[in-house]
């Protein structure tokens, strides 16, 4: 049987190690593309990092050559694959889907529309020219980034002045923002008709509750799930990480 060609878009370490296993050499034949985000001087291609340029080359280089095209990286590399997937015409999730599910706000805009007694109230709120205003839905309230890795500067604030001493970037700290979020405006201005960027946080009413991660996906309309993991975020963890 031919191996089937799969591009895998933003490895990290254990991928490579997972995939060259000997159960998957007769099957499959793996490409890499991608640089690390969290290792210098991987992490440096932000700087000039142009994702639709970069689904462009991609498409170029491997049309006619791949079966599918995977990524397991949340940041970025799930949006791009979906992207490419879609410009070669092979499987994948719709990128506008992707970039709905990543978007914070309009994800819980979705949400609000589904199941509206299971989610909080919610508003965004933009910061390109600081945030001038505070929530309409008052204090104490939680914020966090619309998009983000992991904890960054998800917080339970408890006035304007913790809010804005919150979103006080330094200059390097601002441009590392705009850096890490740029790939994701480039294409959700590509996919979508969505007008706040993500350059904006979103404040949520505070909930009570039991906290877990609910790992799955839904194939066919079937909902498959496959663990639910506690997560506890102790008092003071909440903005355990700045740039």
């Amino acid at each position: 049987m031919e191996s089937r060609r799969i591009l895998m878009l933003f490895p990290k370490d254990w991928d490579r190690v997972e995939l060259d296993h000997p159960r998957y050499r007769a099957g499959y034949r793996f490409y890499y593309e991608g640089f690390d985000l969290f290792r210098f001087p991987d992490n440096a291609r932000l700087l000039s990092f142009d994702a639709r340029r970069y689904v462009d080359r991609l498409a170029r280089k491997y049309r006619g050559r791949i079966d599918g095209v995977i990524s397991n990286n949340e940041h970025f590399g799930a949006l791009i694959a979906a992207a490419l997937a879609q410009r070669l015409g092979l499987p994948g999730a719709d990128p506008a889907v992707i970039i709905a599910a990543q978007h914070k706000y309009y994800a819980r805009c979705l949400q609000s529309r589904i199941v509206p007694g299971a989610t909080p109230r919610f508003e965004a709120l933009p910061y390109d020219d600081g945030i001038t205003a505070p929530p309409q839905l008052g204090f104490p309230c939680f914020v966090k980034p619309v998009k983000a890795t992991y904890s960054v500067l998800a917080r339970h604030v408890e006035s304007f002045a913790q809010l804005r001493a919150l979103m006080d970037f330094s200059p390097l700290e601002g441009l590392i923002l705009r850096k890490l979020v740029q790939p994701f405006d480039d294409l959700m201005r590509l996919y979508t008709p969505f007008t706040i960027g993500a350059r904006a946080m979103i404040a949520e009413e505070i909930l009570d509750g039991v906290q877990v991660n609910i790992d799955g996906y839904v194939h066919n309309g079937v909902i498959n799930v496959l663990g639910v993991v506690d997560e506890v975020m102790y008092p003071g963890t909440q903005a355990f990480m700045r740039f």
